[in-house]
């Protein structure tokens, strides 16, 4: 089609993506390692969003448009530039990020003068007639957004991003929900509360868009904003501004996944790798062909060579001889690639994740051998030896902990949205998790309890609900534990230790509203991390029966001194801590 061929169609961009010069990363891990928040180059930005249907490009670094300019000197007739600006209220440790598009070199420089005072900031975009869109409303990028600081943003601002593709469904949609409820008499209510002069004449007519949010060039396009009518084709940026200017446009695509998840923290961990100078260790793997090779078959879809099939086979064979957790991380993942179908993204996500999984595993086992002897024979030099073991399956986990941690920062603006302009909630329609693993007293849900209940176990046989039918999820065992308890007969028990990088992705698809833990062991203690990483309420069921089982010892003559500091740090985690007979009580719903 001709580009001066007139056309009724809908014109797609993706107004949220980062390119290597966001080089100031939010999370701990990252920052720790000097590294850059992402290593896309604007070139391939470009690229990318054309062959997946996006009619313009542009991006959106964090407080900085050198990468934008670059891009809309090179192709000026299909970007336009962008930036994401963090934005304060003044006096108050608050920001939100705003996405500011076509703007100059001066425009920047006279918005980042402003961004130190969010009321100083919108007047300096009002003035200039600059396109804007106020990203992920409901992420807490600081950690004190509250519900006033939303309501004065729907005052200040009339455009904003209601599908962003590195949050979830429930994040998005509960703005989304607000933001439609909005009428005149709901904005003159906000504006007698807060005093802030609206944006527009029309304030409770919101322009809505949707940005990927890419920071690994893996998302790039698959979340976009749309808008349609009469143009050119492709349609002209400065057009499509205006369109944006006026409200005219809507949200597409998709929201974030625990594969989405899983991929941007695998390929962002192999770009620091790979581009940090002076790399020790394991770092260094990434600047083996071997490595390249598994990530260009991961994250490029490109197939195992030949070549390579055999080098793997060679390297297996040497491993053998002298093996290292690392070199065989590497070695498993190469070997299962090889025979993975080349063009099924989500099957080498899962290839991956489960390759890493299992490396974290085999460090936490070798640890909880370690201890194990120790405890049986008194001598504790193993242990002390094997101490590191844990904290290097931890850090390679951190990623996850810590992303999910942040997604789900806000969870309580998200469950506030929901409840209040969302669809009224069948009480039997909650989600409740019940981490458990025994079947003695208070181990299992009562017959009463309202809602669609998932019962959460690393037994094979964890029992069900009295009088009900129950959901399970079993949790994959790393090891068992075996111990004999004087109670209950002196029956011998295994104390169950769970994968913790398995188990979260099996819990985190199903989105709890809230998670009792009727267990103060290894399951119960994943109940009360993942509680704390999805932002979920936590309810403990005192379990005392369990710890003295575990100390060997009758219920009534008490815990020894460790496990009694133990079980009280424990419950002390909890927002509720319910004795065996309470729980059946409505209070505890």
């Amino acid at each position: 089609m001709a580009e001066s061929e007139k056309s009724t169609m809908t014109h797609r961009i993706d107004l949220h993506v980062h390119s290597r010069y966001s080089n100031d990363p939010s999370d701990w891990y990252l920052r720790r390692l000097k590294a850059a928040e992402s290593y896309t180059e604007p070139e391939f930005i470009y690229q990318t969003a054309l062959q997946r249907g996006m009619s313009l490009a542009t991006i959106t670094d964090h407080d900085g448009i050198e990468g934008a300019l670059l891009l809309n000197a090179r192709h000026p007739e299909r970007t336009f530039t962008g930036v994401e600006s963090a934005v304060y209220f003044p006096g108050e440790d608050c920001k939100v990020h705003v996405l500011v598009y076509g703007l100059t070199a001066e425009d920047f420089r006279e918005i980042e003068r402003a961004r130190q005072d969010i009321y100083q900031f919108r007047e300096c975009i009002k003035e200039r007639r600059l396109a804007y869109s106020v990203a992920h409303a409901l992420l807490a990028v600081g950690k004190h957004l509250t519900t006033d600081h939303l309501e004065k943003l729907v005052l200040l601002f009339d455009v904003f991003e209601t599908i962003n593709g590195s949050q979830t469904r429930a994040q998005n949609e509960a703005w989304l929900l607000y933001l439609k409820s909005l009428t005149p008499a709901l904005i003159d209510d906000l504006y007698a509360r807060h005093r802030i002069e609206p944006i527009s004449p029309d304030p409770w007519v919101k322009g809505l868009t949707g940005g990927s949010d890419d920071h690994a060039g893996l998302f790039i396009g698959e979340t976009f904003t749309q808008t349609a009518g009469e143009g050119s084709v492709p349609p002209d940026p400065a057009a499509f501004l205006e369109a944006l200017r006026q409200k005219h446009t809507l949200a597409g695509g998709n929201h974030s996944t625990y594969r989405d998840m899983v991929l941007t923290v695998f390929k962002i961990g192999y770009e620091v790798a790979a581009h940090m100078p002076n790399r020790r260790g394991a770092l260094r793997l990434a600047g083996y062909p071997l490595v390249r090779q598994i990530a260009e078959s991961v994250f490029a879809n490109r197939p195992i060579n030949g070549a390579t099939r055999i080098q793997v086979r060679v390297l297996n064979k040497l491993n053998g001889l002298r093996p290292t957790p690392t070199r065989s991380l590497v070695l498993k993942l190469a070997d299962r690639l090889a025979q993975a179908a080349n063009d099924n993204c989500d099957e080498k996500a899962r290839l991956l994740h489960d390759v890493l999984a299992d490396t974290s595993d085999e460090y936490l086992k070798t640890f909880i051998r370690s201890a194990s002897s120790g405890i049986e024979t008194g001598n504790l030099a193993p242990l002390a030896r094997s101490i590191q073991s844990p904290l290097i399956g931890l850090l390679l986990s951190a990623p996850f902990y810590t992303t999910l941690g942040i997604m789900n920062r806000s969870r309580h603006l998200v469950n506030h949205y929901q409840a209040r302009y969302g669809k009224v909630v069948d009480p039997h329609e909650r989600r409740i998790l019940w981490f458990t693993d025994e079947n003695g007293p208070g181990a299992l849900p009562p017959a009463d309890m309202v809602g669609r209940l998932v019962l959460v176990s690393a037994s094979a046989n964890p029992g069900a609900a009295a009088g009900r039918a129950v959901e399970q999820i079993r949790l994959p065992l790393i090891s068992e534990v075996a111990f004999t308890g004087l109670g209950a007969g002196g029956a011998a028990r295994a104390l169950r230790i769970p994968s913790p990088l398995r188990s979260l992705e099996r819990v985190f698809e199903f989105e709890p509203d809230e998670i009792y833990i009727a267990t103060p062991g290894p399951v119960g203690a994943l109940g009360l991390l993942f509680s704390y990483l999805l932002n979920v309420r936590s309810v403990g069921v005192s379990r005392e029966d369990f710890l003295a089982h575990l100390a060997g010892k009758p219920e009534q003559e008490g815990l020894p001194g460790w496990l009694s500091f133990y079980s009280r740090w424990f419950y002390s985690k909890m927002d509720e801590v319910l004795q065996t007979a309470d729980i059946s009580l409505p209070a505890a719903l």
